[in-house]
């Protein structure tokens, strides 16, 4: 398999644990660096996502899409037929080294000329799955996402679907240049065929162990100080409150109705220990 860790040069703990992870069902992979602002990164900017710079994504946003870029354009530059993409606080369930260690039930399932893009976490959210016709593998079935499923800690995407995206996302306007998982599994999902495995072989440690954690989210904490300084600075008058909440009313009313339809994706390991 073509197994890729994002990860910093100077993530020495996010390194460690992800040695210990995919070792301990001796899974290889290669760590990547993950795009550094300050080693020539204006300009890669400007060759592969030109409007990025423009956007009010936060540096860390911005690295983090770029990062996943680069893996696209090294997917397409040596013509690997798909690339196994992770980000370096992922855990992996029991079974997960049945499929990253051979690529054998990749290829009796998917053809690598056509686009596709495999998302192999969960971020136990609720979701829309439509049932397709492939066959299930180790239990676990493959089915078409049809609804918002953040995160992309774990995911396999094709060379043709690498390129594709590659030259999609470069023309996208200021404006629709949103956070690259808002981009991969909301965005495109009705324009392209994007899978889900289910349950899920791959988690953030993060959405695993919510209430002590070992690995923070340094985009969730960039959003969170650029949020407050948007509040600090936009005062609003009584009405811009009321119709803010009558607004947010309406919306929770619609989501409400929307989940009853909807399910969580579980995460294999945590699945087999209910039982």
């Amino acid at each position: 398999m073509q197994n890729y860790v994002i990860s910093l040069k100077s993530a020495v703990l996010r390194r460690k644990h992800i040695e210990k992870t995919f070792s301990s069902q001796q899974i290889d992979f290669r760590f990547f660096d993950a795009f550094d602002f300050s080693e020539g990164g204006e300009s890669l900017i400007d060759q592969l996502i030109p409007n990025l710079n423009q956007t009010a994504l936060t540096k860390g946003e911005k690295g983090c899409f770029m990062s996943h870029l680069l893996l696209w354009k090294k997917c397409v530059d040596e013509q690997l037929p798909y690339i196994c993409i992770f980000e370096d606080d992922v855990v992996l369930s029991d079974n997960a080294a049945d499929f990253l260690k051979k690529d054998d039930w990749l290829k009796e399932r998917f053809d690598f000329k056509d686009f596709f893009v495999l998302k192999l976490e969960t971020f136990l959210m609720k979701i829309r799955l439509e049932n397709v016709p492939i066959s299930s593998f180790q239990g676990e079935r493959f089915e078409r996402l049809k609804s918002t499923h953040y995160g992309t800690a774990a995911y396999i995407i094709s060379r043709q679907a690498a390129k594709t995206l590659l030259e999609t996302v470069h023309q996208l306007s200021i404006d629709d240049l949103l956070p690259i998982d808002h981009i991969l599994f909301n965005k495109f999902l009705n324009d392209y065929t994007v899978y889900q495995i289910n349950p899920a072989i791959v988690i953030q440690e993060l959405q695993l162990n919510q209430q002590n954690a070992l690995f923070s989210s340094q985009i969730e904490e960039e959003r969170s100080l650029e949020r407050a300084k948007v509040k600090n600075l936009t005062k609003k008058t009584i009405w811009q409150k009321l119709s803010r909440e009558l607004y947010r009313f309406k919306r929770k009313w619609k989501e409400k109705r929307m989940l009853r339809r909807l399910r969580v994706v579980k995460f294999y390991q945590v699945q087999e220990e209910k039982k």
